[in-house]
């Protein structure tokens, strides 16, 4: 796709069903307003995109709560909107991400610790509960959450219950861990206390560089897919994604159905970045465009991870209504077309 500075298809304004549940039209139903891109990863001014009457609250409210948190708050990129200062309105402990300190000698026994990134500052919190153990006698350690500790085999996963470590945010969360030990066999006897990396009564905040994992499960996909969904609707028109040809996504994203053929990369959006020269990027990359007999949407936040959606199998839409945009908070958007043979 070559980027542009205009292309954009207006849908259809008279009254339509949900484009998700299909519910009918009605002015009772259709109150809220439904975000192309989820209001936490910013607003564009008066070129913000939503959709008005085509989204039913019940679907709005549901997207909300099980979609656009998650991708907001338990994804690679809800964490990566904390360094654009895109901040969440309560605290909250990442459940789908692992967030460690680098397994480095300056880190000294805190290496590979498990701690939270606070949603309200995009700063770095203290260990959450957990127990290191030590592999055998390799001097290696593995981290336990303490909610796992009750179902652990530590026997058999080689653990040895010498040189424990074990970190807690509070005295109360210290001891529930050690009761949990205790009730799988071990007695932890504590020596020291490891020293909080995180202490800042002891100076100015230390800038850490973390370790961040995470899953990208049908929850974190179908969120994406919903987003592209509506990207369709919002600029192709709500007419062709009411079509029975968009069942399976519509099935998918709002019931959790049949999932859609989906591919995770890092391969470059618009076809310019070179793999091994990729920079930090504020902009939200989206495209629905036909690839041989299908329509592919593809996605991307800040020029992180590629998500590719089957839209529709064996089904083209016309050449006209292909679109690429990139979003950039505090700009207009861009149009993108696509290069055909001449």
């Amino acid at each position: 796709m070559e980027k542009a500075s205009n292309k954009l298809l207006h849908p259809n304004a008279a009254a339509m069903p949900c484009i998700y549940c299909k519910v009918e039209y009605d002015s009772q139903l259709f109150k809220s307003v439904e975000h192309v891109l989820p209001q936490s990863f910013g607003v564009f001014g008066s070129q913000t995109p939503t959709l008005k009457k085509r989204v039913c609250d019940n679907c709005n409210q549901y997207f909300k709560k099980h979609l656009d948190q998650v991708i907001a708050r338990e994804s690679l990129e809800g964490i990566t909107r904390y360094k654009k200062g895109m901040f969440s309105r309560e605290s909250r402990v990442q459940k789908r991400l692992v967030v460690k300190l680098p397994d480095a000698p300056e880190m000294g026994e805190n290496a590979g610790v498990l701690v939270w990134i606070d949603g309200q500052t995009g700063k770095i919190r203290e260990p959450l509960p957990q127990v290191l153990f030590q592999i055998g006698a390799s001097g290696k350690y593995e981290v336990v959450r303490g909610h796992e500790l009750a179902s652990l085999d530590w026997r058999a996963r080689g653990f040895s219950d010498k040189g424990l470590k074990v970190l807690a945010p509070s005295a109360e969360e210290l001891q529930k861990l050690l009761d949990l030990l205790k009730a799988i066999g071990i007695n932890f006897v504590e020596k020291s206390r490891l020293k909080n990396p995180f202490d800042h009564t002891q100076g100015p905040d230390k800038q850490i560089e973390v370790q961040i994992e995470g899953i990208i499960d049908h929850t974190i996909k179908r969120g994406f897919l919903k987003i592209l969904m509506n990207f369709a609707a919002k600029y192709i028109g709500c007419g062709e994604v009411l079509k029975k040809e968009w069942d399976k996504c519509r099935n998918y994203v709002r019931w959790n159905g049949e999932p859609i053929l989906a591919r995770v990369s890092t391969r470059p959006f618009w076809g310019k970045e070179l793999q091994n020269l990729r920079f930090d990027d504020d902009s939200y990359n989206m495209r629905v465009e036909n690839v041989g007999p299908d329509v592919i949407g593809v996605i991307q936040f800040f020029n992180l991870y590629t998500y590719e959606f089957k839209l529709l199998e064996n089904c083209n839409i016309p050449e006209t209504n292909e679109v690429a945009a990139r979003f950039t908070r505090g700009e207009e958007p861009t149009f993108g077309f696509k290069k055909r043979a001449v």
